[in-house]
């Protein structure tokens, strides 16, 4: 939250708080004493050159919506001071936005490695085709070759 302020406030203490009206409203951070903090995860940052101090809230909660004010007169004179309506919309985890993709990444896998089993398979068995026929070529040979040759041979008379 960006809370400005006028230049001469600049050595002023900053504040914000929490509460439906400025005067009465409870301190969440300032930027002299840390002590009087209610809640750690308020963080203020002041930018005297710019006129302006930062309000960080870290691991917002749905507590935290309401109204703020900022300032850096403790007066409350008008104009020294923000009114900030912060409101949250609560999103809740939705599992089916990583289900999904994880279950449509894990059938494309599946079928990949079904395709790559079939071609692997199909390689194989023209592989083990081409090699019968080679067997059976080869036999062929080896048996014309144990086969005793008939000559005849031709006389002249």
């Amino acid at each position: 939250m960006q809370c400005p302020y006028p230049p001469q406030h600049g050595t002023n203490r900053k504040f914000l708080c929490k509460g439906d009206h400025h005067r009465n409203c409870t301190d969440m951070v300032t930027s002299q004493n840390s002590s009087g903090q209610t809640d750690v995860r308020f963080t203020l940052l002041d930018d005297v050159s710019s006129s302006s101090f930062s309000v960080t809230i870290t691991e917002l909660k749905a507590g935290d919506a309401g109204t703020y004010w900022c300032g850096s007169d403790s007066q409350w004179t008008f104009g020294n001071y923000t009114k900030i309506q912060l409101s949250l919309d609560v999103v809740v985890f939705n599992p089916v936005v990583f289900i999904v993709p994880a279950a449509l990444m894990f059938i494309t896998i599946f079928v990949l490695v079904v395709i790559y089993k079939y071609k692997c398979h199909k390689v194989q068995g023209t592989a083990a085709r081409e090699n019968r026929t080679t067997t059976r070529a080869t036999d062929e040979e080896e048996a014309d070759v144990r086969k005793p040759k008939s000559k005849t041979l031709l006389v002249d008379t």
